[in-house]
């Protein structure tokens, strides 16, 4: 399935009529592999783990699901940062997800 972007044409983020939007293009590439596109950014592929079927073609969508929270507490925290006029500051976020499975032998 492929979700067409159908906006009219914006700058940036915020459209000529002054509302944000954020869409993304879905679609399936094969096997158990589906590709993202994001704006003009390269096509991001995800995949399903060995353990569960998959390919390994890219990352899981659960794993890209992590990457995008721990994504989410660093640009708020920049904001934030930038916003009270704090200088050097950097900052770091890892998420991890542990789930306990069965083995498979």
């Amino acid at each position: 399935m492929l979700v067409k972007h159908t906006t009219p044409k914006r700058d940036g983020y915020v459209d000529r009529s002054g509302l944000l939007e954020l869409a993304v293009e879905v679609k399936h590439l094969s096997g158990t592999s589906t590709g993202l596109k994001i704006m003009d950014f390269s096509q991001i592929v995800i995949d399903t783990m060995p353990e569960f079927g998959g390919g390994d073609a890219g990352p899981c969508p659960v794993e890209l699901m992590l990457a995008y929270l721990a994504g989410c507490m660093i640009e708020t925290a920049i904001y934030i940062v930038k916003r009270i006029r704090l200088v050097n500051v950097s900052s770091e976020a890892r998420v991890i997800m542990v789930k306990k499975v069965k083995p498979t032998h």
